[in-house]
């Protein structure tokens, strides 16, 4: 008999997931094969769209969330390949709204209860940063207008001369 047999499978997978519970991310721990087990508030708060996804199929969720093909076969290739994965930039339409999450994933391993080997992983609302990127882009591109129409106008000021 093996250690995990003493123990509540549901209890143990709480208990690891402690740390995600309160966290200010949205975060999900799915079986080997994807399946979602458990889901903190955030995740459920950040996508009410999703309703209840326990045992359903992560890439799915992505799917259902509107995350583009090519990022979700990223997703699944990098996990499988090198165990883990991160999608710095997912754009997400939820409530008549444009949010920009990071996906971050990682296999895990447990020796004593299989039954944590799986996926944790979690999305970090990066929207008020990209909104500040995309500002600072439009500044940057304004200049170069600023600058150009300055040095035409110089140019003309050179030529009346």
């Amino acid at each position: 008999m093996k250690l995990e047999d003493f123990f509540n499978q549901h209890n143990i997978v709480d208990l690891s997931f402690f740390n995600f519970r309160n966290a200010i991310t949205a975060c999900y721990f799915a079986n080997k094969d994807l399946q979602v087990q458990k889901v903190n508030d955030n995740f459920k708060s950040f996508f009410p769209v999703l309703g209840n996804v326990t045992n359903a199929y992560f890439p799915d969720v992505l799917e259902q969330l509107g995350v583009p093909g090519a990022q979700i076969e990223d997703f699944v290739t990098s996990l499988n390949g090198k165990g883990s994965v991160l999608i710095p930039e997912i754009h997400i339409h939820l409530n008549g709204e444009d949010r920009v999450f990071s996906l971050l994933s990682t296999r895990t391993v447990d020796d004593i209860f299989s039954y944590l080997n799986g996926v944790q992983g979690q999305f970090v609302d990066r929207t008020a940063e990209w909104h500040l990127r995309r500002e600072r882009e439009d500044l940057l591109e304004q200049k170069i207008r600023d600058r150009e129409i300055i040095e035409e106008k110089s140019r003309q000021l050179q030529n009346l001369a």
